[in-house]
């Protein structure tokens, strides 16, 4: 599944299931094993979330956008 779809799939779910979803994703990332490593793991682990929570935003904005069109139309 790519991103795309995870982002589509995840919109069916609650906030705490979409936390939980991405704690899970990062949990399977490989661990750096070196302290600059970490450094570079958690810039990554920041920037990989943020990337999700846009994504999510984003699909969740256009799912509002066509709700409000369906509405709109008689």
């Amino acid at each position: 599944m790519n991103v795309q779809e995870l982002t589509v799939a995840a919109q069916s779910l609650t906030f705490e299931q979409r936390k939980e979803l991405i704690k899970s994703l990062f949990a399977q990332q490989p661990k750096p094993n070196a302290e600059g490593a970490s450094i570079l793991w958690v810039g990554d682990l920041a920037a990989g979330t943020e990337e999700i929570r846009q994504q999510v935003s984003a699909s969740l904005e256009r799912s509002a956008r066509e709700l409000c069109a369906d509405d709109a139309e008689p």
